[in-house]
């Protein structure tokens, strides 16, 4: 799974058998200089005594300028896993793309909420050996015993670039 590429190609380019041409970037993307949301559907978490779980949509449309990124639309669940991230069911999609997701620890009693990461991998489309993943993180309520589904929007706050 290429989520592990980034800490792969780091420890690849510091070695004496790294590969020649190996960049690594990241950018963070400053408030209004990035327009770019993914739509969050039919989030539900809940919350047990060995941890949470979740379940939702995630879908992004392409975006044309600056960095090009492709649609997708993926379906994610799993639990409170804060080492891995777990891969989301991608629909449609083009060869190479993944989406992941993970719960990551909190306080639950001092930091209420689901603290969610999900990021999105995909080749770029004008260079070959390019990487790029978005990652959007935000905090949610608990609400699988207590609301209904929520809908929402995130924006990706992380891009790092692998070539």
């Amino acid at each position: 799974m290429r989520f592990s590429l980034l800490t792969a190609v780091a420890a690849l380019a510091s070695s004496a058998t790294a590969i020649p041409r190996v960049k690594l970037f990241k950018a963070f993307p400053t408030a209004g200089g990035v327009n770019y949301t993914w739509s969050v559907t039919n989030w539900e978490a809940g919350l047990t005594r060995s941890g949470g779980h979740y379940g939702f949509n995630v879908t992004g449309e392409a975006k044309t300028t600056g960095n090009q990124v492709p649609a997708f639309s993926a379906y994610c669940s799993g639990y409170e896993q804060p080492q891995d991230y777990t891969p989301c069911t991608l629909y449609g999609g083009r060869p190479g793309q993944e989406v992941a997701a993970k719960l990551l620890p909190a306080n639950t009693t001092t930091d209420p909420g689901a603290h969610l990461a999900v990021s999105f991998e995909f080749p770029d489309v004008n260079e070959v050996n390019m990487w790029w993943n978005y990652t959007a993180y935000t905090t949610k309520p608990y609400n699988q015993v207590s609301a209904p589904p929520m809908n929402f929007t995130v924006i990706p706050s992380e891009i790092y670039g692998v070539a």
